[in-house]
C-alpha cells in the first residue's frame, strides 16, 4: 500500500495541466481514497484495538474502503466462494466437544483416532513463523483453540498454500477445522488440525473489539458479538419463556393457542391501537391487537377450559425505560378459578422463575447477577387500592360512580397539599386519575419486595367481575396487580361473565372516553358513537364459566431477573425507536452502497488514444519504495475528508473504489528489481472519467483548484 502512495505523490504536488477538470477531480479523489485505504488497512492488520479510537466507529467511507480492500484480498484467493459445508470428520458442536474431552488428559487424547470437524467464528489468529499458528474460534459462546501445524497436515497442503491460508484468515471469519483432540503445551484443550482450515464465510469488514454506547443498538449484531452481558440477557429471556411454557403445560395443564393479531377492532385493554389496511378490505381500517384476552375467552366458552398464549401485542403509545409499542405477553385463562387461586399460582410461578434463572446463570457462567430468590419465597404483601389512597389523603374518597367524582377527588388532593394531578390533562378520566394517584402513593411501596395491589375501582377494570367492598362500600373489581420495585409484573382478575353487566361496563367506558376527549356528555339511555364489541357480548350469552385470567409482560420479567434498567436491553433489537433507526434512509443507503462494493464488477475499458504523459518517480522515491517504506507503520496524518459534493463526484466514492482497486496500475516488488509499473495511472484516470460521465459534471476552474488540495477541509454531507 505504501509504495502506491509514493508512486502517486508527484501528481498531488504538481498540477495536471493537460487534464480536464473532471479528470483532475477524479485523480485527487483516487488519491484521498488510497490514503484512507492505506491507513485503515494498517489498523485492520493490528492484533489489538487502537487506544485512540473505538475501532467499531468507522465512518461510511472508512467502512467502504476497508470492505473494498478485503474483497480485493479475498477474490484471487477464492475467499469469496462461500462453499457449502462439507464434513471431513465427525461434525460436533464446541460445547459437545468440551463435554466429551475436557476431563481427559493429554495421553488419553493421543489415543483418539476419530477425526472431528469444528466450526466457528475466528476471535484471533496467532502466528508463530510460517509453518505454525493458533486459531481461537467461538460458537454459541463457547471457545476452542485450534493448533495448525504444517508438519501435521494429512491433506497434502504445501508450504505456499499453508502460508496463504494463514495470512488470509482474519478476526470475524467463519471457518471449519478438521482434526483430532489434543492439549497444547499449557494443557489447554485444543484440536490439532489435520486438514487445512476452510474459510466458510469471510468477514468483509473488520470485527471491532468494542462498540460505543451510542452505536450499540445501531449495530446490534456487533454488540451481541462483543458485549457478553447483552447476549446473556437474551439467553435468560429464552429460559424465562421456556419456563413459562413448560409450567403452563405441565403444572397447570393448559393448551397453547395462537389468536389473531389483525382484526376489525382491538379490545381487551384500554389502549390506542395501530391501524392498517388490507387489500381484501380497502374500505375499512384494521387494528393490530392490544391484548389477546377477548380471543382467549372465546376459546374458553368454546370448551378450552385451560388455555394460554405467548405472543406479541401492539399499543400505539409512548416509549420509555419500561414501555415499548411492541411487547411480548403471556396470558392464560383457567375456568372455575377465583382470584385467591390466581394469587397463589402467581407466587409459586415467580418463585420458581427466580430459582431457575439463578441456576441458569450459575450453570452457564453468565455475566449477570440474578436476584435474591428468597425475596419471593414468603407470602407476598397485599394492599387494597381505595383504602391505601384514603390513608394517604387522610379522608375517604367520594362515591366513584358519581358524575362529580373527578372534580371532588381533585379538590381532596389540593386540600391535602398534594400535586398528584398536575401532570394530567385538564379533563382526565376517572380511571386515569386514579391510576396516576396509585403510581404516586401505592406503587412505590413495592421497592425491594413483591406487592399485590388488589380490589381496584370498577371503572379501572371493565372486563373484571365486580363486587361491593365491605370496607369502603365502593364498587371494586376482583382484580390484583403484582408490582416489584415500582414496576408492574402481572395483572390478574376474575373475568366478568354476565353479558348484561359486561355491556353496561363497555358503555360506561365509552362514555368516559368521549367525555375525556371533550365530546358531548351522554345520558344513561344514550349509546356513544364508539365501537362496542357486540360479537363478544353474544359469545358471553353462550355461557362463560367462572374464569380466572392472568397476564404478564415478559419483557419486564426479563428486566427484573437480569437487572436490566431499560426495556430496550432485553429486546433482541431494542425498542421501536432503535428498530426504525436501523431501517432509516441513511442507514439503508449506506447498506446498499456497501453491498455494491462487494459485487464483482467488469473492468472499465476504453481504447481511445491517450494524450497524457506520466512523470516517472525520482530515484530517491524508488529507493524509498525498495526499502519498503510504510509497510508496517501507519501514516502519521489521518485520512482526509472527501472533497465537496459541488463537483458531482460523490458517486466517485467507496463503491467506485473497488473498481479502482481492480483497475489501478499494479505495483510489483522484488528483492532485486524494486518496483515495476505495468500501466500508467493517467490512462486509468481518463478511462475512469469516461466511465463516470453520467454522474460527473464539468466543474468550474475555481472548484477544481479547491479540490486539488489533498488536505482540504471540505467534506461531503451524508
Amino acid at each position: 500500500m505504501a509504495p502506491r502512495l509514493r508512486f502517486l505523490r508527484p501528481y498531488a504536488l504538481q498540477p495536471l495541466c493537460t487534464a480536464t477538470p473532471a479528470q483532475r477531480s477524479a485523480y485527487v479523489r483516487f488519491y484521498e481514497l488510497a490514503r484512507a485505504e492505506a491507513a485503515l488497512t494498517c489498523r485492520r492488520h493490528k492484533s489489538f484495538a487502537p487506544s485512540g479510537q473505538d475501532e467499531g466507529d468507522y465512518s461510511p467511507e472508512e467502512r467502504g474502503a476497508l470492505l473494498a480492500a478485503r474483497v480485493k484480498e479475498l477474490r484471487p484467493a477464492g475467499g469469496l466462494d462461500y462453499p457449502r459445508l462439507t464434513q471431513k470428520g465427525r461434525s460436533i458442536t464446541l460445547r459437545a466437544y468440551i463435554a466429551d474431552f475436557e476431563s481427559r488428559g493429554a495421553l488419553d487424547l493421543a489415543s483418539v483416532t476419530e477425526q472431528y470437524t469444528l466450526c466457528g467464528r475466528v476471535l484471533h489468529v496467532r502466528r508463530h513463523g510460517s509453518k505454525f499458528f493458533f486459531i481461537k474460534i467461538v460458537q454459541d459462546g463457547v471457545q476452542i483453540q485450534a493448533m495448525v501445524n504444517l508438519g501435521k497436515m494429512t491433506d497434502g497442503t504445501d508450504a505456499k498454500q499453508f502460508k496463504a491460508v494463514s495470512m488470509l484468515l482474519k478476526r470475524g471469519d467463519h471457518v471449519s477445522i478438521t482434526g483430532k483432540p489434543a492439549r497444547s503445551d499449557s494443557m489447554e484443550l485444543s484440536i490439532q488440525a489435520l486438514h487445512c482450515p476452510q474459510l466458510l464465510s469471510p468477514s468483509l469488514v473488520p470485527l471491532p473489539f468494542q462498540t460505543s454506547q451510542e452505536t450499540r443498538m445501531h449495530n446490534r449484531h456487533i454488540d451481541l458479538l462483543l458485549n457478553r452481558s447483552a447476549r446473556d440477557i437474551l439467553l435468560v429471556r429464552s429460559f424465562i419463556i421456556n419456563h413459562l411454557r413448560e409450567h403452563l403445560h405441565k403444572t397447570l395443564r393448559c393448551t397453547e393457542v395462537q389468536t389473531p393479531i389483525l382484526a376489525a377492532n382491538a379490545g381487551g385493554a384500554v389502549a390506542r391501537p395501530f391501524s392498517t389496511r388490507a387489500t381484501e378490505f380497502t374500505h375499512r381500517d384494521l387494528a393490530m391487537r392490544i391484548a389477546p384476552e377477548l380471543w382467549l375467552k372465546r376459546l374458553v366458552v368454546g370448551g378450552f377450559d385451560r388455555v394460554f398464549e405467548i405472543g406479541q401485542s401492539f399499543r400505539n403509545e409512548g416509549i420509555d425505560a419500561t414501555h415499548n409499542p411492541e411487547f411480548t405477553t403471556c396470558e392464560f385463562y383457567l375456568s372455575y378459578t377465583n382470584l385467591d387461586s390466581l394469587l397463589n399460582i402467581t407466587q409459586n410461578l415467580i418463585f420458581a422463575l427466580a430459582r431457575g434463572v439463578n441456576a441458569v446463570i450459575k450453570k452457564k457462567e453468565l455475566q449477570l447477577e440474578g436476584v435474591d430468590a428468597s425475596v419471593f419465597e414468603q407470602r407476598f404483601d397485599r394492599v387494597e387500592f381505595i383504602p391505601a389512597l384514603e390513608e394517604a389523603l387522610g379522608q375517604p374518597l367520594p362515591k366513584l360512580d358519581s358524575s362529580r367524582a373527578v372534580s371532588d377527588i381533585i379538590k381532596l388532593i389540593e386540600d391535602a397539599g398534594k400535586d398528584w394531578h398536575r401532570s394530567l390533562p385538564p379533563n382526565p378520566s376517572l380511571s386515569k386519575l386514579l391510576d396516576h394517584m396509585a403510581a404516586e402513593v401505592i406503587e412505590p411501596r413495592s421497592q425491594g419486595r413483591p406487592l399485590y395491589i388488589i380490589n381496584h375501582p370498577v371503572c379501572m377494570s371493565p372486563l373484571a367481575k365486580s363486587f361491593t367492598c365491605p370496607t369502603t362500600g365502593q364498587q371494586v373489581a376482583a382484580r390484583a396487580e403484582l408490582f416489584f420495585d415500582g414496576n408492574e409484573l402481572a395483572n390478574m382478575y376474575e373475568e366478568e361473565n354476565d353479558p348484561f353487566k359486561q355491556r353496561r361496563k363497555f358503555l360506561n367506558q365509552a362514555r368516559a372516553k368521549l367525555a375525556e376527549q371533550g365530546g358531548e356528555v351522554l345520558g344513561e339511555d344514550e349509546d356513544p358513537p364508539h365501537v362496542i364489541d357486540e360479537q363478544y357480548i353474544s359469545v358471553l350469552e353462550s355461557g362463560l364459566p367462572p374464569t380466572g385470567g392472568w397476564g404478564c409482560g415478559i419483557d419486564r420479567l426479563v428486566m427484573l431477573f437480569t437487572g436490566a434498567k431499560r426495556i430496550s436491553d432485553v429486546l433482541p433489537f431494542g425498542n421501536l425507536r432503535n428498530v426504525v433507526g436501523l431501517a432509516s434512509v441513511e442507514a439503508q443507503g449506506h447498506h446498499d452502497s456497501a453491498r455494491r462494493e462487494a459485487m464483482p464488477t467488469a473492468p472499465v475499458t476504453d481504447n481511445r488514444k491517450q494524450n497524457m504523459t506520466v512523470e516517472q518517480p525520482t530515484a530517491s522515491e524508488q529507493k524509498d519504495a525498495k526499502a519498503g517504506l510504510g509497510n508496517s507503520e501507519q501514516p502519521s496524518s489521518a485520512p482526509s475528508a472527501p472533497p465537496s459534493s459541488s463537483s458531482g463526484l460523490d458517486a466517485f466514492s467507496a463503491a467506485s473504489f473497488l473498481r479502482i482497486a481492480e483497475d489501478v496500475p499494479e505495483i510489483r516488488t522484488s528483492n532485486s528489481d524494486g518496483m515495476t509499473y505495468k500501466r500508467h495511472v493517467p490512462q486509468f484516470i481518463e478511462k475512469q472519467a469516461v466511465a463516470e460521465k453520467d454522474v460527473v459534471a464539468e466543474t468550474t476552474e475555481k472548484a477544481s483548484e479547491d479540490e486539488q488540495v489533498p488536505g482540504s477541509e471540505k467534506s461531503s454531507t451524508n
